[in-house]
């Protein structure tokens, strides 16, 4: 179902590689405070009036959007020009219905994660969702081989659907968080496994997939353990990120440099063991 886009995530990838005072009207926060300008503001009204009517309502899209925060987000990602927001979403809710985005979460994941391990239901200290992705346990090249390469792009979506799910059902009680955190393990990772040139449609397509249908979504994209050999994976996707997604990604060379910013910002008992927490993983 992913196949003609990471067709065309393969050859990106191996071209980027190669390339290698406002009037305060409204306000919302980010990673920082956002303010909009009476104009700004006047377009998500005219935003609203304009897309609501056309998001079906069994959606989940038609329940994120019932707080102005979702559709801010989009309107953001077009610059607040509303016609061109337009487009955006309405090319998302296609999306969705082709891929049946809406029942993601009633596939069954188990198999895929033996190998593949990540988990997506604990919070950080301010209650962001927050998922963790053990990618030094995948091996990306046999998977690929293997033909798995859709449904590892797939299991991304599930996760950043997943999150924004829990993001608006906690703002629903009341909640003002509005973006989610993603941990990644990297040790061990390598050139073999993770690195080779049939792995790099792999992580366009979790950037394309991020900034074409989750804009703004993780306040912060932690690369623990990160091999200088990975380097060129995140120079690949860069270009493919906002500024506010590059902005995101923090590295970290090892456990001393990460383990006190962890500490800090997620409770022990919501992490797992391989990142300095008390849950036991299966």
């Amino acid at each position: 179902m992913f196949h003609n886009n990471l067709t065309v995530f393969s050859t990106l990838a191996c071209f980027v590689i190669l390339l290698a005072c406002f009037e305060v009207a409204y306000s919302v926060s980010f990673d920082k405070e956002i303010t909009l300008t009476s104009k700004e503001k006047a377009s998500l009204e005219d935003f609203k009036r304009l897309m609501i009517p056309k998001i079906p309502e069994s959606s989940y899209v038609y329940k994120f959007a019932n707080d102005d925060l979702y559709l801010l987000k989009w309107l953001q990602a077009s610059d607040f020009n509303v016609k061109n927001t337009e487009k955006l979403l309405t090319k998302h809710l296609e999306w969705r219905a082709k891929e049946n985005i809406d029942t993601i979460d009633t596939e069954d994941w188990e198999d895929f994660r033996r190998e593949h391990p990540f988990y997506i239901n604990t919070v950080d200290k301010q209650g962001r969702p927050l998922a963790e992705f053990w990618l030094t346990d995948w091996n990306i090249r046999k998977s690929v081989l293997a033909g798995k390469l859709n449904q590892i792009s797939r299991s991304m979506v599930y996760c950043m659907e997943t999150q924004t799910r829990q993001l608006f059902e906690t703002r629903e009680k009341g909640s003002n968080i509005t973006q989610a955190t993603l941990l990644m393990d990297l040790e061990g990772v390598n050139i073999i496994q993770h690195i080779c040139p049939s792995c790099l449609p792999v992580y366009v397509s979790i950037a394309t997939n991020l900034e074409a249908h989750y804009p703004f979504l993780w306040n912060r994209i932690y690369l623990m353990n990160m091999p200088a050999s990975f380097e060129p994976i995140v120079r690949l996707v860069r270009p493919i990120m906002r500024q506010s997604t590059r902005s995101s990604l923090k590295s970290y060379g090892n456990k001393e440099q990460w383990l006190p910013l962890l500490d800090e910002t997620i409770d022990k008992n919501q992490r797992s063991l391989r990142f300095g927490g008390t849950l036991t993983r299966e």
